[in-house]
């Protein structure tokens, strides 16, 4: 069983928006405080609880009511009886609705509005993970508390299977010589005396070697006391046997068998922000990973299961609220994302329900990988290359705009063809975006895009050269390069390089007919040379350069009002 689409009606202060969940794996993002972590949430409540708390109504006036379409794997078909959509045999419809805080949460089937046992819901097996918890007080095997109480329970299998007990493992005279001990001391203490108080054996010694045992890594520390990364890494996957422990699945009763008679159980994993204390390469990792065991395709895990509950695999999604870019994959079908719109209100955009054409949405999953970021802006800023993204941030700072301020975000589309796509994508999603292209692809079409840019001149550096030779400032330019060129104005040029660039430029200058260096004397040979070093050096470091250098005069003015503007959009969002 998979969550197909919720729609919440007052509760806290999602009331009024609609989810639609990708099947296999969610991303939520949005800003702090928008109901990110109220929806992992309210899903709990659902899956797992009686009722919503008093705290959980938008208006103690009126009910909360949760609409759920469920799709149902084939396997898991029946489950509901007879209760499933007229239109979709392989999806149910489900309104579960508390009237008051007194109340407990009733569920019903939408069409027919018959009852339905919360039971039935239970078998979505949802497991919430909460970041606000505290590892070190469950990676232990003497405390039945979270995930220890799976440790605990490894510990209790294994004397059960083994047919002993604790106090077989301790050698007995031992004991009694610790015991006399003790009680000869003791002994002479009145109190202990009067009342015939001594130093027994437990014969219940339950728990003796969990408190024995402990989790250390292979430099001998204990993970209680490791890093909060591995702490958390290690908790997360524990909770799914915690869960299945918790549950007391058996395969007659909450399995579902396939033909081959292989058991298989739902499982919803909502994880809340599970990026805290990780490093970026480890949060990718620790998504993939969980992706692999709810696909059945991690051999050890899928052999743990079946080992210890008779289960062969999961029927399996997950859900999750994050701020970090890294934890994303590469498909904007994964993300929903939670803003607030022009009037204010909350609002929702479902990457599943978004349909692009079959060749924009490959190049747009070609892009993604460079435009994570931007699901966690307030104003996107799409530029071509290289050399633009190295030079706007520090064209913000000469300008004092705070970019991470504002939350703008400066994204390389890769080329400029990618750009009008990008921001085609970024505006259903709600992400206000501006885009940056050189004057060499305008045309009748992208001119009518609105807030799409274009440089003044043929390109990024055309307009960088032009500015600073109009401004009388060639000297900047001068300096800039022989300070980082390592022979300096001794550079030369090929002359057939100036000739290419004098063309690509559609520059007003004779064919050239020998190499030159930055010495020369004539301003209209010096333009294509310039330019012609600045083509050779593409960088993101020649951006981060030009930036650093350029005074806010020689900023050309296009630049400076793709800034501005940015900060006016992001101010008004």
């Amino acid at each position: 069983m998979k969550i197909q689409k919720i729609n919440i009606n007052n509760y806290r202060n999602l009331d009024g928006i609609e989810v639609c969940f990708h099947p296999r794996v969610n991303f939520i993002v949005g800003e702090t405080n928008l109901g990110k972590t109220n929806l992992l949430s309210l899903l709990n409540t659902i899956f797992n609880w009686r009722s919503f708390n008093e705290s959980d109504f938008f208006d103690l006036e009126e009910p909360i009511k949760i609409e759920l379409q469920i799709s149902l794997d084939d396997i898991e078909k029946g489950h509901f009886e007879d209760l499933f959509s007229p239109e979709e045999s392989d999806s149910i419809y489900i309104s579960a609705i508390q009237d008051s805080p007194e109340d407990n949460i009733n569920f019903i089937h939408t069409e027919s509005n018959t009852s339905i046992s919360p039971k039935l819901l239970r078998e979505v097996n949802y497991i919430y993970y909460d970041s606000l918890r505290n590892p070190s007080n469950e990676l232990t095997f003497d405390k039945k508390r979270g995930v220890g109480k799976f440790l605990n329970h490894l510990y209790a299998k294994y004397l059960e299977t083994s047919g002993t007990d604790d106090i077989d493992f301790i050698d007995k005279s031992e004991l009694g010589g610790l015991l006399g001990f003790i009680n000869e001391c003791l002994g002479k203490i009145k109190a202990f005396k009067d009342f015939s108080i001594s130093a027994k054996a437990d014969n219940d010694a339950r728990n003796l070697l969990a408190r024995i045992i402990c989790l250390k890594d292979d430099q001998d520390f204990n993970l209680q006391q490791s890093g909060y990364g591995v702490q958390y890494i290690s908790l997360i996957c524990l909770t799914i046997f915690e869960r299945l422990m918790s549950r007391g699945l058996t395969k007659d009763k909450k399995y579902f068998e396939d033909e081959e008679g292989k058991a298989y159980s739902s499982m919803v994993l909502g994880l809340d922000e599970p990026e805290i204390h990780l490093h970026p390469y480890m949060q990718r990792s620790l998504i993939k990973y969980l992706m692999k065991i709810i696909d059945n395709k991690d051999k050890d895990f899928t052999e743990l299961i079946s080992k210890l509950f008779s289960l062969d695999g999961f029927l399996g999604q997950i859900i999750i609220c994050t701020h970090s870019p890294s934890i994303l994959l590469s498909s904007y079908k994964q993300i929903i994302r939670i803003y607030k719109d022009d009037d204010g209100n909350l609002s929702v955009k479902n990457g599943p329900e978004i349909r692009l054409p079959a060749n924009l949405k490959k190049q747009l999953n070609k892009n993604m990988p460079y435009v994570k970021e931007a699901f966690f802006s307030k104003c996107v800023i799409l530029v071509e290359g290289d050399t633009e993204i190295g030079a706007f941030p520090e064209f913000a700072e000469t300008l004092g705009i705070d970019l991470d301020g504002n939350g703008i975000s400066i994204i390389q589309a890769g080329s400029a063809d990618s750009i009008p796509p990008l921001m085609k994508l970024l505006n259903r999603f709600g992400i206000l975006n501006i885009g940056l292209m050189d004057q060499d692809k305008k045309n009748d079409e992208y001119e009518r895009i609105s807030n799409l840019y274009f440089t003044e001149r043929y390109d990024f550096e055309e307009d960088v050269v032009n500015t600073c030779f109009e401004n009388d400032e060639k000297d900047v330019l001068l300096d800039m390069i022989e300070e980082n060129d390592s022979k300096g104005k001794d550079r030369v040029i090929e002359k057939d390089k100036l000739n290419s660039i004098i063309k690509k430029y559609s520059l007003e200058l004779n064919e050239i007919e020998k190499n030159h260096d930055f010495k020369v004397d004539d301003s209209d040979i010096l333009y294509p040379i310039i330019l012609a070093w600045l083509d050779i050096n593409k960088s993101i470091i020649t951006g981060k350069v030009i930036g650093e250098t350029l005074s806010e005069e020689n900023i050309p003015n296009i630049f400076k009002e793709v800034l501005t503007e940015a900060v006016r959009i992001s101010r008004n969002a």
